[in-house]
């Protein structure tokens, strides 16, 4: 008897099975499907009553996506009339590759060896949407690995099936149990390219063309699958914004004037005077440059909600009616000579970006901070503390004055050290404010919190951040650490050619709203709702407690005096000095610059207490008179360098420092001690401290300073290092031998012939050029002729021979794993290629360079994640192809011989035993086996990972599985 169901019986159960046997679930995720899941493929039933779209998706399994090929099977809609096979329509959108009755080769259909019928061909990683028609209430197919993929030699084909009913757009990644749904797109024609996105009491949204108008966008209800947005253009003569906002009964926008507000740019104030939903009068509040990227950007209401609070970018010039700046004592603040080698800003003096707060008229404007590059959006926390997401100059990339897009803490007084060019403040600089959270590569733009959103509580807290450039959003994840906090980033959304460039939280429906836009891209709208288990109550807000909570209410009592002249701050600050928290001390040490500077000048040099007299002279450096150069000079002099921890080492260089760039050069004395105080400790273990003494130690013309510093140079296994110590040496004209010049400019000869081993293109091309300039400048005549045929010496890439390293660690899976959420961020370029090419390319080619002894890791990470490679380098017996299995050969004459055969003839097998000695080959007859078999022991040592260290494990993973390229958003050093 047939299995088959008769054609009438089958669509009569189908019709019947969503209302008899109960619907199937609205969306599906297989598990991962492998040549090992029976018969190859897994069946899929989705509920599709209502949806107006299908996504059909394949990702990888886990372990790259090599031999990924996968295909829809009998994919149809079913409904009660009938059924309909999906190949019969057309999708609506696809990200990948797919074909109709073909799988990726061009060739038929078939899964474990059998025919299918009809239906999709495809590949990891991609996504197909399709508009559905109605009447249909049912998609059923099955997905299944096509023998194109899994029938390749050594074959490891994973992939998993997913059917959702949401139209994503281009979203490759959403975190678990979310959904993201885009609701609206439209073309530049019709509605420009959207920057700013905001909402209105009616909890309608407004967004702004980047050159254009105003809109106003009604959304469709949660659960309304037919529902569309509504967009309309508001008709004003303000747009082109950056920020908007409504509050105070008006609506603020922070943009351009057209038509009557034609040259107007800054805060304008727009109100509805006649009761007809439109805005009608315009008012413009404050001048500020808006229009291009660096300009004013959004505004917001301040916690105490009297006050509005502006951000604004490092072109945007601190409007002059300032009532007051809790920031004061900018300077540029650098050691030796700075420089550029792009042109961007140079020249452009702090204060860089800065925060604005000011009255709901635009009146009593007062600067909240400063010294930022470039930040697009701000947000307050329940308990009233700001934060950003600043950017850094992607020309830097790879430069020791790069600094990963980061969140900022922004706190009263603060100066987070953007400065033009190559001089932009480190993070340890005591008279800065370092990073939050570091992302990486990125373009920042929107920030918002989750307060109002029907998510899961630790996503109500999150602080959602938005990459432009990388089409991702970051739910970062906050923790109160002393008086500031520590955040850590979790990727949230992520899509291909999303350039996100706002987001907000709906508190009308609970929903995060995001949207695309900017440099004349496509206009999108997406929402981010939570379909997950996990409760989504509203989480209660309670005033925090505990050590944390205290010392946040410290610094925030210190910070009330910043910008006022107040008789009680000093002695209520100057005890603070000293304390632990560097946020306290920063809030104590801004807090004694805001006073009269007589009321404590003499109290800086006569404080007994290391830390805080450290903390007095910075302040004194900054606001006092150059004649008090000597006194403060003479009470450092006291502080025993070699007993400080490596934070106080690291202020007290930046408080000599100070004084010698703002009030006097050090005398003959001051810089004796210094030299025979530093000098011991240079080189140190701490890159840090090198880079401060570096610099401290060439300015003061230390005997042996030069050397030192080219021996770091030559040593440097990161780009970021050689950067540093060749670009502060190059206008460097005394203390120099012949030896050492000799070294520099070799070296800068062979990294000119080896620019491909770095980061940066052409800009790390101007950097050298810009080196090679000013070294060259600084040379005597002599000195040239000694030197000529070095400097001649142009384009020979450096020689890299086989590093020999000390044990450091057994390192296995377990400890290694946490390390791996570092992989793809932070990681130096140039030590994982010089680290690959000393383990790993004697045995292995990568990109057509190396030994044929292993198997070609070029492709590598198109194959496996970082993970998967990380078990086949700690466990490389575990699976060994039969193509690289080394041989046990055993002789007649009763000797074992184990390895690799690499070649041979008819009378002869060439066998290598070692790897570390690919070229020493035993020759064996083939008369002589008595017996061959395959060895379970892989020739690769499993401990070769042991000599490294935990960040130069990460480093030669991600250059592996990145292919080598250079340009990888994970390297930027």
């Amino acid at each position: 008897m047939s299995s088959r169901l008769p054609i009438c019986l089958f669509f009569v159960l189908s019709s019947m099975s969503a209302s008899v046997f109960g619907a199937p679930p609205k969306k599906f995720k297989s598990a991962v499907i492998t040549k090992t899941t029976p018969d190859h493929r897994v069946d899929i039933e989705v509920d599709i009553r209502g949806a107006k779209h299908l996504v059909l998706e394949v990702t990888d399994g886990g372990n790259g996506s090599g031999y990924d090929w996968a295909d829809w099977i009998e994919p149809r809609l079913i409904g009660p009339k009938g059924s309909i096979k999906l190949t019969d329509l057309k999708w609506s959108n696809i990200d990948g590759r797919a074909q109709v009755n073909k799988n990726q080769g061009g060739g038929p259909l078939r899964v474990n060896d059998k025919p299918v019928a009809f239906g999709i061909g495809t590949h990891a990683n991609t996504a197909i949407t399709y508009k559905l028609p109605k009447g249909y209430h049912t998609f059923r197919a099955q997905g299944g690995l096509d023998n194109g993929g899994t029938d390749q030699k050594g074959s490891t084909t994973s992939v998993v099936f997913s059917v959702s009913r949401s139209a994503t757009g281009p979203v490759s990644h959403v975190a678990d149990g979310f959904q993201v749904d885009l609701i609206y797109e439209n073309g530049l024609k019709e509605v420009g390219s959207w920057v700013v996105l905001a909402f209105d009491g009616k909890g309608r949204l407004l967004t702004s063309d980047r050159h254009g108008p105003l809109y106003r966008i009604t959304v469709p209800d949660l659960g309304d699958a037919n529902g569309e947005a509504k967009v309309e253009r508001l008709p004003v003569d303000v747009g082109g914004a950056n920020g908007i906002l409504d509050a105070f009964g008006s609506l603020y926008v922070v943009g351009k004037g057209y038509r009557s507000q034609k040259g107007q740019s800054g805060l304008f104030r727009l109100t509805d005077s006649n009761g007809d939903d439109l805005y009608d009068k315009v008012e413009f509040l404050i001048p500020l440059r808006v229009g291009a990227d660096h300009h004013a950007h959004n505004v917001l209401v301040h916690p105490d909600g009297k006050r509005l609070v502006i951000l604004s970018g490092n072109n945007t010039d601190i409007p002059k009616s300032v009532a007051t700046r809790h920031i004061r004592f900018q300077s540029e603040d650098h050691l030796l000579p700075r420089s550029t080698y792009y042109g961007h800003n140079t020249n452009r003096r702090a204060p860089g970006g800065f925060v604005l707060i000011c009255n709901p008229d635009g009146g009593r404007r007062r600067v909240h901070c400063a010294g930022f590059r470039n930040p697009y959006d701000f947000a307050y926390n329940r308990d009233g503390e700001l934060f950003t997401f600043d950017a850094d100059m992607e020309y830097d990339v790879g430069g020791p004055w790069y600094r990963p897009t980061r969140v900022n803490h922004t706190v009263s007084g603060a100066d987070f050290g953007w400065r033009w060019g190559a001089g932009k403040w480190p993070n340890w600089f005591p008279d800065t404010v370092g990073t939050v959270v570091d992302i990486g590569r990125g373009s920042p733009t929107g920030v918002v919190f989750g307060y109002g959103a029907k998510f899961p509580a630790k996503y109500q807290n999150a602080l959602y951040i938005a990459d432009w450039t990388y089409g991702r959003m970051f739910a970062v994840h906050l923790s109160p650490t002393g008086a500031s906090y520590t955040g850590v980033a979790e990727l949230f959304v992520q899509g291909r050619g999303m350039p996100i460039s706002d987001v907000i939280v709906r508190p009308q429906d609970g929903a995060l709203y995001y949207i695309t836009g900017g440099r004349r891209q496509k206009s999108r709208l997406f929402r981010v709702t939570y379909t997950g288990d996990a409760s989504t109550a509203a989480v209660v807000h309670e005033a925090p407690t505990g050590p944390e909570a205290d010392l946040r209410k410290l610094r925030l009592s210190l910070e009330a005096f910043h910008g006022n002249e107040d008789t009680s701050a000093v002695s209520t600050a100057w005890p603070h000095l000293s304390h632990t928290d560097r946020a306290i001390r920063f809030a104590a040490r801004t807090a004694i610059e805001h006073q009269a500077v007589a009321s404590w000048s003499d109290r800086a040099p006569a404080e007994s207490n290391d830390t805080a007299a450290i903390e007095a002279a910075v302040a004194l450096a900054r606001a006092g008179s150059k004649d008090l150069a000597g006194k403060l000079t003479a009470r450092l002099n006291k502080i025993d360098f070699q007993k400080l921890a490596l934070e106080q080492q690291l202020d007290l260089l930046r408080a000599y420092g100070l004084v010698f760039i703002r009030m006097a050069k050090p005398d003959e004395a001051t810089s004796k001690h210094l030299v025979s105080t530093l000098s011991p400790h240079y080189p140190s273990k701490t890159r840090s401290l090198n880079h401060e003494l570096c610099q401290m130690l060439l300015y003061l013309g230390a005997p042996g300073a030069v050397s030192s510093s080219v021996k770091l140079l030559l040593a440097a296994d990161n780009q970021a290092d050689e950067m540093f110590y060749s670009y502060h040496l190059r206008t460097i004209r005394e203390g120099w031998s012949v030896e050492d010049h000799r070294a520099y400019f070799g070296w800068l000869a062979r990294t000119e012939g080896g620019r491909g081993d770095y980061v940066g293109g052409n800009h790390f091309g101007n950097f050298l050029k810009l080196v090679r300039r000013d070294a060259t400048k600084a040379l005597s005549a002599d000195r040239k002729g000694e030197i000529a045929d070095v400097l001649a010496r142009r384009g020979k890439a450096p020689e890299r021979p086989k590093i020999e390293r000390d044990f450091v660690k057994e390192w296995t899976l377990a400890n290694l794993r946490p390390a791996l959420n570092r992989v793809e961020k932070g990681r130096a370029f140039i030590r994982g290629k010089r680290l690959t090419e000393a383990l790993c390319t004697s045995c292995h080619l990568f990109n057509g360079k190396g030994g044929a002894l292993g198997p070609d890791l070029s492709s590598v990470g198109s194959k496996m994640n970082a993970e998967a490679l990380l078990v086949e380098i700690l466990e490389p017996s575990k699976v060994i192809s039969e193509q690289h299995a080394s041989s046990v050969l055993v002789l007649k004459n009763g000797t074992v011989v184990v390895g690799r055969e690499v070649g041979g003839d008819e009378e002869t097998t060439h066998v290598v035993s070692n790897p570390d000695k690919i070229d020493d080959v035993t020759i064996i007859k083939r008369s002589d086996i008595a017996q061959r078999s395959k060895s379970d022991v892989s020739l690769m040592p499993k401990n070769l990972l042991n000599v490294l260290e935990e960040e130069e494990i990460l480093d030669v993973l991600m250059y592996l599985t990145s292919g080598g390229r250079a340009g990888h958003t994970a390297f930027d050093r």
